[in-house]
């Protein structure tokens, strides 16, 4: 998704539908988000932290950015109308 985003700053600016500064700033950008997605070296590693913070909710909450937090936000906000929907699925089935 990035690198199609890349490809489309690139002709946006090459057709003249965007100014050099904000062509710069997105191109710059791009690259550093790119960066962030870096598969780590160490699974086991990676594993024992998903691990912690599977057991221990608000030390994953301090670690994380204030973007990931929006996002998770977002996620369950929109993940919200489908549990209570299974929620009341589950209580129907029960009460029959």
């Amino acid at each position: 998704m990035l690198w199609r985003r890349l490809e489309k700053v690139k002709d946006m600016y090459k057709w003249g539908h965007m100014p050099k500064d904000e062509y710069l700033a997105d191109y710059g950008e791009i690259p550093k988000e790119l960066k962030m997605l870096t598969v780590p070296d160490d699974k086991g590693k990676t594993l024992e932290k998903l691990a912690h913070f599977l057991a221990n909710v608000a030390d994953a909450w301090e670690e994380g950015t204030q973007e990931q937090r929006i996002w998770n936000k977002i996620n369950q906000m929109q993940t919200e109308p489908v549990r209570k929907s299974l929620d009341k699925s589950r209580k129907g089935i029960i009460m029959r």
